[in-house]
């Protein structure tokens, strides 16, 4: 899983990285560090990134969640400056 660039200014692109093949991105989830859900997503089909931007946001660390088509979560952290 990548952010690039990290950090960012709210705009950022997501890869999903040494996947096997037939596996993708269904769900993009991206929170505050208090839980609070500020974007999500959903496909219709696969992808293997995708470019998010979240316009004006609190400079910040907040949460990435990515779900899989396999059903398999991917979390991590980016920064907004």
């Amino acid at each position: 899983m990548k952010v690039i660039p990290n950090p960012n200014t709210g705009e950022f692109e997501l890869t999903l990285h040494s996947s096997p093949e037939g596996i993708g991105i269904v769900k993009v989830e991206i929170l505050k560090m208090d839980g609070k859900k500020i974007y999500e997503k959903e496909y219709a089909g696969q992808i293997k990134y995708t470019k998010i931007n979240l316009g004006k946001r609190v400079p910040g660390i907040y949460l990435y969640k990515l779900t899989d088509t396999s059903g398999k979560k991917y979390i991590g952290k980016l920064m907004i400056k």
